[in-house]
């Protein structure tokens, strides 16, 4: 997201766990000019918002330590027996992350989730100090793996995404600097562009 400052130095960004709600209520206020959200927006706002898949992120296993030696996936049987770290399963992050997992046939009643935390940097720091492992996006752990601060592990035989969705106001009027803004913005950044899909799937 800082990146999008590049385009403006003026642009304000504001990030924050849980907020999908109250984001999508903020652009269809007119209080904010795009929202991104990875939770469900409410289908009330359907008809006031426009929502597009804007990125799909790569969900990972991370670990402070080597589960299984030199392996890098982890079949699903084995996420059963081990202690995982994770946000308030209320949010709608943590509802993202469930629903991925989810899709690709795990079984997230059977998890056993040792520690809540409220924010992905508070996990990521939980799982270095070796209180268990997490489910995470690639991308926000992508610099620790580099630098061998933790393990990154896959499902055997498939890979985890979860989508990013970008929401903006549909009756809205921007101004020129604005509607250049949006435009840059509107090209996705992210490596994952081969992932990409054409429509809304919940």
């Amino acid at each position: 997201m800082r990146n999008f400052q590049i385009y403006d130095p003026e642009l304000v960004i504001k990030k924050g766990v849980d907020r999908t709600e109250q984001i999508s209520w903020d652009v269809a206020r007119n209080h904010i000019d795009i929202g991104f959200v990875s939770g469900r927006v409410p289908s009330n706002l359907h008809s006031l918002l426009n929502i597009k898949p804007y990125i799909k992120e790569e969900v990972v296993l991370i670990s402070n330590f080597s589960l299984f030696g030199h392996l890098k996936t982890i079949k699903i049987k084995h996420l059963y027996y081990l202690d995982i770290i994770g946000l308030d399963p209320h949010t709608s992050a943590q509802k993202s992350i469930n629903s991925c997992l989810t899709r690709s046939g795990i079984n997230c009643d059977r998890l056993f989730y040792k520690i809540q935390l409220n924010s992905t940097e508070a996990i990521k720091g939980a799982v270095k100090e070796n209180f268990g492992v997490s489910f995470i996006s690639f991308k926000s752990i992508k610099k620790e793996s580099k630098l061998s601060f933790t393990f990154v592990f896959r499902i055997k035989n498939q890979r985890m995404f979860r989508t990013l969705w970008i929401i903006s106001n549909l009756n809205r009027i921007d101004s020129i600097k604005a509607l250049k803004i949006k435009a840059k913005i509107l090209t996705p950044i992210s490596d994952y562009k081969k992932n990409f899909i054409d429509k809304i799937v919940y």
